[in-house]
């Protein structure tokens, strides 16, 4: 009974954690190979998600569902800005490496 009272108190973190976690990944650049089997993926994001949940305060859960909606469409919004922030570093050495290929006179 314990850990049943445990889990439902962690819930709304665990929403929140999945929603930050899963919109970082959807658009980090070594996660959208199409190698990676959609059940991969979604391993990956429940582990990283349990793994990250008991690092993170409790987060109450809001008194309604539009709080609850605003919520979780901040943390997307702020996993998305993550994962946007890595996908531009890399497009960034991607295009310097291309750029020192063309210069070595490796372009085609």
């Amino acid at each position: 009974m314990d850990f049943v009272d445990t889990l439902l108190k962690s819930a709304p973190t665990f929403l929140f954690v999945l929603a930050r976690t899963s919109s970082i990944l959807l658009l980090f650049p070594f996660y959208r190979f199409v190698y990676f089997p959609m059940t991969v993926k979604i391993a990956l994001i429940a582990m990283l998600t349990i793994i990250l949940v008991p690092l993170v305060g409790a987060v109450p859960l809001p008194p309604g569902v539009l709080p609850l909606v605003m919520g979780l469409g901040r943390e997307m919004l702020i996993g998305f800005t993550i994962g946007l922030a890595t996908n531009f570093i890399f497009t960034g050495i991607e295009f310097a490496g291309h750029i020192m290929g063309y210069q070595m006179g490796l372009a085609m």
